[in-house]
C-alpha cells in the first residue's frame, strides 16, 4: 500500500491477467485489499479510485453490516465533502484497489487507523469480518446490478446517489445552449469552424512543447548537453532529498515556460490575422475583389473563438460526465 501509484497491485495484475505460464487463471469477481498498521484504533473503508472510479454499494455495505452490526467494530467512511475533494484531486491514484477497479473488478481497501483514546484493534475480530465478508461476496454477485455504482456517502448507513448530482450536471448545458443560440457568430458556420481552428491550434501550439520536452528523452539529453536543459525526472517516488526537488522543479518550469512560449507565438500571430479576416460592413466592390481570396468573418475573431469554445464545451460536458466523474461533481455542486 505505500509504494508509488499502487505499483505492487499493478504488477500482480499484469502478472496475473498478461503472464505466460500455463497455470490456469480464474475470473476475478470482487476483491479487499487490507492495509492495517500495529496499533490501528479505527477502520476507514478507501473506495475512491482514479477518476471518480468507486465498487459497487453492494461490496462496501457488506463489509459495513459485517463490522458493525454483527462485530461491532469502528469501521467508517471520509465525509461527503472530504470523499468530494478527494475524488477531485484524484486522491485515490495511489491505492491498490485502484488498480483492481481499473481491470472492472468491484474492489476497495480496509485502512487501519491509529486515534488517540481508543481501544486497539482485536485481530480475532477484523478476521472474522474478513470471513465474513469473503463469505458474502458470493451471494453478492447475483445482486450487483441492484446497486449504485457512483454514489457519495454520507455516514455509515446512508450516502447519495447518482441520481441527485447527474441530472444537474445535464441541466448546466440549457443555459451555455439558450447564450449561444443569440450569437450571431454561433449561427455562422464559416465563423465557427474559424473558432474551433483556433482552439485546436492554441491547444497544439501549447501542448507540443510541453508534451516533447517531458517524453523525448533523446531530444533532452541532446538539449541537456547543449544548452543545460534539465532533463525528465524519472518516474519514481521523489523522496526528500532537496536536489531531486530542485531538478524536478526546474524541468516543471521548463515545461511550462516552453508551453506559455507556445501559446504567446499563437496570440501574436492571432492579433495579426484577426484583423485581415474582420470586416464588419465590407463595401460591394471590396467583397468582390477579396472573394475567393480568403476568409471574411463578420464579426471580430475573438467572438468566433468565444461562440466556438461554448461549443466545445456543450459537446464535451456529457462525455467528460459519462466518463470522469471527478470533474464534474465538484462543478455540480458549486455551480
Amino acid at each position: 500500500g505505500s509504494l508509488p501509484y499502487g505499483a505492487g497491485a499493478r504488477a500482480w495484475l499484469r502478472a496475473y491477467f498478461g503472464g505466460f505460464t500455463a497455470v490456469r487463471r480464474g475470473v476475478l469477481r470482487q476483491a479487499v485489499v487490507l492495509d492495517v498498521v500495529s496499533g490501528a484504533t479505527t477502520l476507514l473503508c478507501d473506495v475512491e479510485g482514479i477518476n471518480g472510479a468507486v465498487p459497487n454499494q453492494d461490496v462496501v455495505n457488506a463489509f459495513m453490516v459485517v463490522a458493525q452490526e454483527q462485530i461491532n467494530l469502528p469501521a467508517f467512511h471520509r465525509d461527503a465533502w472530504e470523499s468530494v475533494w478527494w475524488h477531485f484531486g484524484n486522491g485515490g491514484v495511489h491505492s491498490s484497489h485502484a488498480a483492481l477497479l481499473e481491470y472492472q473488478v468491484p474492489a476497495f481497501t480496509i485502512k487501519g487507523r491509529r486515534k488517540s483514546g481508543r481501544k486497539a484493534l482485536d485481530i480475532d475480530s477484523l478476521t472474522r469480518s474478513l470471513e465474513g465478508l469473503i463469505r458474502s461476496l458470493s451471494c453478492n454477485l447475483q445482486q450487483l446490478h441492484h446497486s449504485f455504482n457512483f454514489y457519495f456517502f454520507t455516514g455509515t448507513n446512508s450516502h447519495v446517489s447518482s441520481g441527485l448530482y447527474l441530472y444537474p450536471v445535464f441541466a448546466m448545458q440549457l443555459p451555455l445552449l439558450s447564450f449561444l443560440m443569440t450569437m450571431s457568430t454561433y449561427k455562422d458556420i464559416q465563423a465557427l469552424l474559424v473558432g474551433l481552428g483556433v482552439i485546436g491550434v492554441t491547444i497544439f501550439a501549447s501542448g507540443s512543447p510541453t508534451f516533447i520536452l517531458a517524453t523525448k528523452s533523446g531530444l533532452t539529453s541532446w538539449l541537456s548537453a547543449t544548452v543545460g536543459v534539465p532533463a525528465p525526472p524519472a518516474c519514481e517516488y521523489p523522496g526528500f532529498n532537496m536536489a531531486a526537488a530542485m531538478e524536478r522543479r526546474l524541468a516543471a518550469e521548463l515545461w511550462i515556460a516552453a508551453g506559455a512560449v507556445g501559446a504567446i507565438s499563437v496570440a501574436l500571430c492571432l492579433r495579426q490575422y484577426a484583423f485581415t479576416v474582420f470586416d464588419a460592413e465590407p463595401p460591394q466592390e471590396e467583397a468582390r475583389v477579396r472573394q475567393g481570396k480568403g476568409v471574411s468573418l463578420p464579426d471580430p475573431l475573438w467572438e468566433a473563438v468565444r461562440s466556438a469554445s461554448g461549443f466545445a464545451f456543450l459537446v464535451i460536458l456529457a462525455p467528460v460526465t459519462i466518463y470522469s466523474w471527478a470533474v464534474p461533481v465538484p462543478l455540480t455542486m458549486v455551480c
